[in-house]
């Protein structure tokens, strides 16, 4: 028996206010040369540094963990450790961080400082950047009809992270540069092989589905009380450092050390992080339920999908909102997909 789905129209993401102050109607966007130059520096570096093999990431991992520990003991009750760098720094009490993006989202400037750090960090930490702020720098470019730049960036960059998304972008900046020159335009590249995706694996993912259906998640307040439960059992001391390392290590693993193609192992890893929340009250990571999704969207698996992302985003939506709207989103386009591949059977 298959699942009804009833995934929520898509809302279409609106313009910021600064997008709409710069934008002219067939005019390319502005942006500064030295900005750009600052763009053509870190293409140069992220060129010519060797890539970081999993073991790596694994040694670098490990020591800056361990390091931000030692940095946890120093800093005063009620205050958080530095953010990690690579990332916006947000205002205390930030409930949707894309809104509070939006500001910047057209600012080369700040998206190249912020993919500076993220760059930095990652070849001394071994996590990977986050890739946002490299996207943004690559529709600005597009923006800007810097063709020649966004394809080398896009390359560069997916070259470190492999973001399928940046190496798409660098084949239709390549094909406006062939189309603008009248040279003949590049063959795209081969699509990524779709995998096959296990029945059992499948059949882990409906289970899930149906005891986040069950779930009745905490409220942030709850959360919070939860944590601070969690904190009075604990004693301070050597397990207990070791038990934030492995927290730690946890939280980042989808950066570098992320079983990608193994839809099992992800499901297990929801699974666990939902276990925490509702134990401890800890915030699960979301990098393997938008991994999980992925693969089931690749392996045609799309009402399966649509009901992931829907239970998900209802348990997440009591927490936050910025994760809520990207899953609720996802179950929008898959339960599309899911009514267009039946019509068509």
């Amino acid at each position: 028996m298959q699942l009804a789905v009833h995934a929520e129209p898509v809302v279409p993401r609106r313009t910021s206010n600064l997008c709409r102050g710069l934008l002219v109607p067939g005019e390319p966007f502005a942006v500064r040369e030295t900005d750009v130059d600052r763009v053509v520096a870190l293409t140069c570096l992220l060129r010519e540094t060797p890539t970081l093999s999993e073991a790596d990431c694994v040694r670098l991992k490990r020591t800056y963990v361990d390091a931000r520990n030692d940095l946890a003991q120093l800093v005063p009750p009620g205050m958080m450790p530095p953010m990690a760098p690579g990332t916006a720094n947000f205002p205390p009490g930030t409930t949707d961080p894309r809104e509070a993006l939006r500001p910047i989202d057209n600012d080369l400037a700040a998206m190249v400082s912020i993919a500076e750090q993220g760059v930095a960090h990652y070849f001394a930490a071994g996590i990977r950047p986050a890739p946002y702020y490299h996207r943004r720098i690559l529709i600005i470019l597009r923006k800007a009809k810097r063709w020649d730049i966004e394809a080398d960036y896009a390359a560069a960059f997916h070259r470190h992270a492999g973001d399928a998304w940046s190496l798409e972008r660098e084949h239709k900046a390549r094909s406006l540069i062939a189309r603008a020159t009248g040279q003949p335009v590049p063959v795209a590249p081969p699509a990524p092989e779709v995998p096959a995706l296990p029945p059992g694996a499948i059949a882990m993912v409906w289970q899930l589905v149906e005891l986040l259906r069950k779930v009745q998640p905490p409220t942030a307040a709850e959360a919070e009380a939860l944590r601070h439960a969690r904190e009075l059992r604990h004693s301070p001391g050597d397990d207990e450092k070791g038990e934030a390392r492995d927290f730690a290590e946890a939280s980042v693993l989808p950066f570098g050390l992320f079983p990608r193609e193994d839809l099992a192992a992800i499901v297990q890893l929801i699974a666990g992080g939902i276990n925490r929340l509702l134990d401890d009250g800890a915030m699960p990571p979301p990098q393997p339920m938008y991994a999980a999704a992925d693969l089931l969207k690749r392996g045609g698996e799309f009402q399966c999908e649509a009901a992931l992302c829907t239970e998900l985003a209802r348990v997440l939506g009591r927490l936050e909102t910025n994760h809520r709207r990207g899953l609720e989103h996802r179950a929008a386009l898959a339960g599309k997909r899911a009514s267009r591949a039946s019509s068509s059977c």
